[in-house]
């Protein structure tokens, strides 16, 4: 994941960046020339930020829309070439997996995990989805 802004006042940038904190935490370049923006932008007729690309492993634009959209999560799994969730986990399954792998699966199942705070609160969200 990389951010990219076409603003010139690196430290602006930076103390943006430090006061956003684990909102964002990925690298941010300078496209200080625009090109870079005024391709992607310019031929999809993007005038409003913050917007986001899925690129392919071919450079492909897969995806492209808000970075709050939903549908966001997805797309970079689906370009991560990530396997579709199960229909169903067993509880050790559950119990075993990791919290990057819980909350991919919670994801594919379009199961909002927002609001859980511990490893255990994930999965008994996919868990309950199990039951439902």
């Amino acid at each position: 994941m990389i951010g990219i802004t076409n603003e010139d006042n690196e430290s602006q940038i930076k103390a943006f960046v430090k006061k956003m904190g684990n909102q964002m935490n990925y690298l941010v370049a300078i496209d200080a020339e625009g090109s870079l923006t005024n391709d992607f932008m310019g031929r999809y007729h993007i005038t409003g930020i913050p917007h986001a690309f899925v690129l392919g492993r071919d450079d492909k634009v897969l995806w492209n829309g808000h970075p709050a959209d939903p549908a966001l999560e997805k797309e970079i799994q689906r370009a991560l070439g990530q396997p579709k969730a199960k229909e169903r986990y067993t509880d050790e399954e559950v119990a075993t997996m990791s919290v990057k792998e819980l909350k991919g699966a919670l994801t594919l199942h379009n199961i909002n995990f927002n609001d859980c705070v511990e490893k255990s609160d994930l999965q008994k969200r996919l868990l309950d989805h199990r039951r439902a």
